[in-house]
């Protein structure tokens, strides 16, 4: 991550499984990881931080749709640099819902991230991630 930008999160992001409940408990991967990538490449790669110089727009909302319906899942909607970490972390899910009830590979169908859009310090108010 650039040293340059911070990313923080005001909570922790939730994932929702494919039949709409909520993962919950101490084996789910955070996605944090999942979602500083998502927001580096992004917003970050094309605001450059220096010089930045912040104004009225840095803290105003932004929400960010990844997935479906505008693309069949997160990977195709991201840069192949991300890729990667989204089908490690669907990897990672995966393996940990193999153990309770599914037997099949996870995908990301969508991602939905609101934030602040400083590119200084870029803060996550709320991310959802759905299966």
């Amino acid at each position: 991550m650039n040293s340059a930008t911070g990313i923080s999160f005001a909570k922790k992001p939730s994932i929702y499984h494919p039949t709409g409940l909520k993962l919950i408990g101490p084996d789910i991967p955070c996605p944090k990881e999942l979602i500083n990538e998502l927001l580096q490449d992004i917003f970050v790669t094309w605001n450059r931080p220096y010089p930045h110089v912040c104004n009225k727009l840095c803290r105003q909302m932004t929400q960010l749709f990844l997935g479906y319906p505008h693309t069949v899942d997160v990977k195709s909607s991201c840069s192949d640099r991300c890729e990667e970490v989204v089908m490690n972390f669907e990897d990672a899910v995966s393996q940990v819902l193999t153990d309770y009830d599914s037997k099949d590979q996870m995908e990301v169908q969508t991602i939905i991230i609101r934030f602040y859009p400083c590119v200084s310090a870029l803060e996550v108010v709320d991310a959802a991630l759905y299966l």
